[in-house]
């Protein structure tokens, strides 16, 4: 099956469920956006390919992976994340009548720790934040995937208002950020200093509407609030300025944060902005990029 069929099912998929918390219509919208592309893929395996997806990947990147390990002749097992287990009704749906293929539905690390002694298994494909993957690595999978937050760059030509608007929804998007906990949600922008304080006013005013960040999709792990618990305590010790903050969850905005401080590497997609300052448009683009890149990006789970 091509992608183009994938995406035809996905589009006519008639969803009777309201998970995470999510509306049909919110499913519906996932389920439309574009499959992603341009996956890097390690070589071929002997045996099964146990995929284990982090929650926060939802239904299409890991439909993805398993379709271009299918069409390459690679037998897949997809491993349904535990607090999500309407996903394995997705997948199911999208590739029925798609041959080697099966799903199960993880239970924790026991069902992973079973597969990686399981013979039959060729190699265990795992995903998660930071501190997750470290718990993978420990329990013996062959192949992890750090899923880490992103930065965003506003360029003193850009529309402070426009690029507000784009920074909200990146980072607590109910569909597109899944309140920022969707792996790849916005954790930080870097703004040059001419249009810095009109961007914040804009962020800040378009947040304290009743809109998508007064009402967040639960958090699937408590990890996530530690980590944002912790966030907030080292943000303010470090003298960054907290602007906003969620009740609900801890999630929060903090400003004035250096590009040299913990707090601007901080790589859990968690529903934690920073807003960083930058001189020129190539200062913003090259601490965005070694902000982004961090290998000790941490993770205070």
């Amino acid at each position: 099956m091509g992608r183009a069929e994938l995406a035809r099912r996905l589009a006519g998929l008639k969803l009777e469920f309201e998970a995470p918390a999510w509306s049909a219509a919110e499913w519906a919208a996932h389920l439309a956006e574009e499959l992603p592309t341009g996956l890097e893929l390690d070589a071929p395996i002997e045996g099964v390919l146990a995929l284990a997806p982090h929650e926060s990947e939802l239904a299409l990147a890991p439909l993805a992976r398993a379709l271009a390990h299918l069409e390459r002749g690679e037998r897949v097992l997809l491993v349904v994340p535990e607090s999500l287990p309407v996903l394995g009704e997705i997948w199911a749906a999208a590739l029925e009548g798609v041959g080697g293929w099966s799903r199960l539905q993880d239970d924790g690390f026991g069902i992973l720790r079973a597969l990686v002694a399981e013979p039959r298994i060729g190699a265990l494909e795992a995903s998660g934040p930071p501190a997750r993957v470290v718990e993978l690595a420990a329990l013996g999978a062959q192949r992890v995937r750090t899923l880490r937050n992103t930065s965003l760059v506003v360029r003193a030509a850009d529309d402070p208002q426009q690029a507000a608007r784009r920074a909200a929804q990146l980072a607590f998007g109910r569909v597109g950020a899944l309140s920022g906990q969707r792996a790849g949600a916005l954790g930080r922008v870097v703004c040059h200093e001419c249009v810095f304080s009109r961007f914040q006013a804009a962020l800040l005013a378009i947040l304290e509407q009743p809109g998508d960040f007064a009402r967040p999709v639960p958090l699937f792990e408590r990890a996530t609030r530690e980590h944002l618990d912790a966030a907030r305590t080292l943000g303010l010790d470090e003298g960054a300025t907290l602007v906003l903050q969620r009740r609900s969850d801890g999630a929060c905005v903090f400003t004035n944060v250096d590009e040299r401080l913990r707090l601007a590497t901080l790589a859990r997609c968690a529903g934690l902005l920073t807003l960083v300052r930058a001189t020129s448009d190539e200062q913003a683009d090259e601490f965005a990029r070694r902000l982004d890149t961090d290998e000790h990006a941490e993770d205070l789970a």
